[in-house]
């Protein structure tokens, strides 16, 4: 019988990280809640690059999209 594959190990979080200010020509802010958080919680667009050679633009976009639904390379 073989034995069962041993588990992967944690993926760990790459300490690379992007703040994405998105904001109006009249300077209006977008800030977004979280909703993981006990208390009212706003925050700008953050996250982690997914892997090391990721470029900051690239992470940028990526959590720009995955946290707001906006493409952030969209014309306007």
């Amino acid at each position: 019988m073989d034995a069962a594959a041993p588990p992967s190990p944690p993926r760990h979080k790459i300490p690379q990280s992007v703040l994405v200010v998105i904001h109006t020509a009249a300077l209006d802010v977008l800030l977004i809640r979280r909703a993981d958080a006990e208390a009212d919680h706003w925050q700008s667009v953050t996250g982690s690059k997914d892997a090391e050679d990721e470029p900051f633009a690239a992470t940028a976009a990526r959590e720009v999209r995955e946290e707001t639904g906006l493409d952030a390379a969209a014309p306007g």
